[in-house]
């Protein structure tokens, strides 16, 4: 069994992610990451440049060692989250049927790494919810679960976005 876990849950060390870490054989969730390159370089360079991814990767240091071994991952099958992400983001800035969606988006927050990691560190960090990233991410790891034949596994939702 493979399970889908919201980086936000990783990050504050809720119950959903906790739980997941004990039962399935993986957890997969976003890991934010340069959409330039996927080398160490590049994410140092990205934390370099931004307080906020860094802040944000430092809380996640507890995870190294389960990516280390396999437990938890952002690819299933050649298939990542962050795609996923960016082309749900994208759908829902083309799409009309997606209209009512499109106040609560960030137009740009693809634009380029510095937005990307800055953006979604940030939210990280202060426990989220913007919009902005929480709609397509949460969008994104449902379709990447149900691809994939994974499990999501998530916290009961408290604001209206996530509700």
């Amino acid at each position: 069994m493979n399970v889908v876990v919201s980086p936000y849950h990783l990050t504050t060390r809720e119950a959903p992610a906790m739980a997941s870490l004990l039962l399935p054989a993986r957890v997969v969730t976003l890991l934010p990451a340069s959409l330039e390159s996927d080398s160490v370089h590049a994410a140092k360079r990205a934390a370099e440049r931004s307080p906020w991814y860094t802040r944000f990767m430092e809380t996640w240091g507890w995870t190294s060692p389960l990516w280390e071994e396999g437990v938890i991952s952002s690819r299933c099958n050649d298939d990542d989250v962050a795609t996923e992400m960016r082309e749900i983001a994208e759908r829902v800035r083309q799409e009309e049927q997606y209209l009512p969606l499109r106040p609560l988006m960030r137009e740009h927050l693809f634009a380029d790494d510095h937005t990307y990691l800055s953006s979604l560190g940030a939210d990280l960090v202060k426990g989220g919810p913007d919009p902005g990233s929480t709609v397509p991410m949460a969008a994104a790891l449902d379709r990447f679960a149900r691809r994939h034949a994974c499990c999501v596994a998530r916290a009961l939702p408290v604001s209206v976005v996530q509700k």
